[in-house]
């Protein structure tokens, strides 16, 4: 690692105090995506931990403090991401001894929680973002429940009537985003929690373009996916026998085309056939033709333009291939965002990029 870096992992107790900065800290990767946990990674020398742990007053267990502490990780002053520290693996060889310690964003908490155990949490008629906010809510008010999540922007979006049982509040809140009319979300690495209708981000193709070929666009590759095509969809909810809940959808211009490509989605906790039609409807939006993805892989400076300033998760960014064999000119939302940072501070960026 370079002896100074513009990138600054460090640890946070379960009371929010930084108790180390992780100095050593090397093959340091951060994955983001759109309505996504995201996650965060690094390696460090066993016995450079053991000392710093040794220097802070801890041991190494307890400074990493797995399921309490958390992970935050700034370049300067800006955080681009935090959550709880959740895995670690010691490995020992002839040739070295290190430490591989990943952290899960913190909305990967919420798929450790329940609601409708004991009756069933309902809603009617109830704005989805604010059904949302409110599940995190009612599970949060549990003895020993808080996360410490807060309400942030809730846009209105489309009122939903449903009913839980015995349903992870993450899986609740996927379910609602995914479905045709959803929202995007976000938990910040403030611990806050936001509603985006109909969509997180915005139109910045026409200033933010990334160019091949080009000085810092060192690689894209097109993803074209047949195996996943599905234009009938059978979607199964809640119930058994006749009180089965079900919808099927088609997309008869994708079957002209492809024939029918059939797919069964169980989702057996669901008991509104509405949002189990838009979910399905939603799914044959997705995958009811071959539609393309992109992977912009490019060398990340403040003297390029566009950096990983220009754009978040959610934009919509110009995309320019010119090739006289493979030519693109279009615009693309961004949906991850991979950052791997080199022990020599190089940054080298993944974009996930698609039409969806």
């Amino acid at each position: 690692m370079t002896e100074y870096s513009k990138w600054t992992f460090r640890i946070k107790n379960a009371s929010g105090v930084v108790i180390a900065n992780l100095l050593g800290a090397k093959k340091r990767k951060i994955k983001l995506g759109l309505n996504k946990a995201g996650e965060a990674s690094f390696v460090y020398e066993l016995e450079e931990l053991h000392d710093l742990a040794d220097k802070l007053g801890y041991e190494v267990n307890s400074l990493i403090g797995l399921g309490r502490h958390t992970l935050e990780c700034l370049r300067g002053d800006e955080t681009y991401f935090a959550g709880q520290l959740m895995e670690m693996k010691k490995s020992l060889n002839a040739d070295s001894a290190e430490v591989e310690i990943k952290a899960l964003g913190f909305f990967w908490l919420l798929g450790t929680r329940y609601l409708g155990i004991a009756e069933d949490k309902e809603y009617t008629d109830t704005d989805a973002g604010s059904i949302a906010w409110d599940l995190i809510n009612t599970a949060q008010t549990e003895t020993y429940g808080d996360f410490g999540i807060t309400q942030g922007t809730i846009q209105t979006s489309l009122n939903r009537t449903i009913a839980y049982t015995r349903k992870s509040v993450k899986e609740a809140i996927e379910e609602l985003a995914i479905a045709d009319n959803g929202f995007d979300f976000e938990i910040t690495s403030s611990k806050v929690f936001n509603v985006y209708y109909p969509q997180k981000g915005s139109d910045i193709s026409d200033s933010v373009v990334f160019r091949y070929p080009s000085n810092h666009v060192v690689k894209i590759d097109e993803i074209r996916d047949a195996s996943e095509l599905a234009n009938s969809v059978f979607a199964i909810g809640s119930g058994f026998g006749l009180e089965e809940v079900n919808v099927q959808r088609d997309n008869a211009d994708s079957q002209i085309t492809f024939n029918i490509r059939g797919k069964i989605l169980p989702i057996k906790d669901m008991p509104n056939a509405t949002v189990l039609g838009d979910i399905a409807d939603q799914y044959i939006n997705m995958f009811g033709q071959v539609i393309p993805y992109y992977k912009i892989r490019f060398i990340n400076s403040d003297d390029f333009v566009p950096n990983l300033g220009s754009f978040d998760l959610g934009d919509s960014i110009g995309l320019k291939i010119d090739e006289s064999y493979f030519e693109v000119n279009q615009s693309f939302r961004v949906f991850e965002i991979v950052i791997d940072i080199q022990d020599n501070d190089l940054e080298t960026v993944d974009l996930i990029v698609g039409l969806i």
